[in-house]
């Protein structure tokens, strides 16, 4: 059985780079992840490793990109071990799952890191969604982290509930309603040294499969508002954006997505 498992190896390599226009051109952003993977009709076992190989990010860079972890599953993928480096498990519209996005939610803006050294027990029972997790600011497993996340995934709604135990508490609520014509996501933090936040946006594909994305952001006395257009091709994506940060100015911004 054990030897069945080793020799049921498969690897898969992909990731991005970005280039993006906000006053002028830069690169934005890449990255490489390898995937290996084990086992016998199921990914029993995942070994994930994302290499970034520019260091001409914008300031998140190093907080939330370089994940390595070791991601072991149960027969039928209901209950998963993860340990090593990797995403904080807070918020249903994490900042992990949206990179490629001109405007971004709230996750990044709340918590000021995004990962850390530590372990998460994670999975579902029929649509209920769990995340246990403890993690650590650095090597010495010091500080520790705690996060627990709930949710509820349906095909018309998912809605989560994420909670953080720090120095500071975060609470975060998310739901997300998927329509024939449009999904509307949301999101609201509250903290408990009096920090607010809000993030709401609705997306439709009204032609041409031109996704068309509306968004509002608050945060600190901080209101913003975007659109985006987006086209994806099947090596690479391009967003426009026009970026209004209230009673300031109007950016528009060009990015462009490549994939490996």
């Amino acid at each position: 059985m054990i030897l069945l498992f080793l020799i049921n190896f498969s690897y898969k390599i992909d990731g991005y780079f970005t280039l993006r226009y906000d006053k002028e051109i830069y690169l934005y952003g890449s990255e490489v992840n390898f995937r290996f993977i084990f086992g016998e009709d199921y990914d029993r076992l995942l070994i994930f490793l994302q290499i970034p190989f520019t260091s001409h990010f914008n300031h998140h860079f190093w907080q939330h990109y370089g994940d390595g972890y070791i991601h072991l599953k149960s027969p039928m993928g209901n209950l998963n071990l993860k340990i090593g480096r990797f995403d904080i498990p807070f918020s249903l519209l994490k900042y992990y799952d949206t990179h490629f996005l001109i405007f971004q939610p709230l996750y990044e803006d709340a918590l000021g890191y995004k990962k850390n050294i530590g372990t998460t027990l994670f999975g579902y029972l029929k649509d209920f969604l769990f995340d246990i997790n403890c993690s650590f600011k650095d090597k010495k497993l010091a500080n520790p982290i705690f996060t627990l996340r709930f949710g509820l995934d349906k095909e018309k709604i998912k809605t989560g509930f994420s909670f953080l135990k720090e120095r500071e508490k975060f609470i975060s609520l998310d739901m997300n309603l998927i329509h024939l014509l449009f999904d509307f996501q949301s999101e609201l933090i509250y903290s408990w040294d009096k920090k607010k936040g809000i993030f709401l946006t609705i997306n439709f594909t009204p032609f041409w499969e031109l996704e068309t994305k509306f968004s509002y952001k608050y945060w600190e006395k901080e209101n913003n508002f975007n659109l985006e257009l987006a086209k994806d091709w099947e090596i690479f994506e391009l967003r426009g954006a026009l970026n209004y940060l209230l009673e300031k100015e109007i950016r528009p911004i060009i990015q462009l997505n490549f994939k490996i």
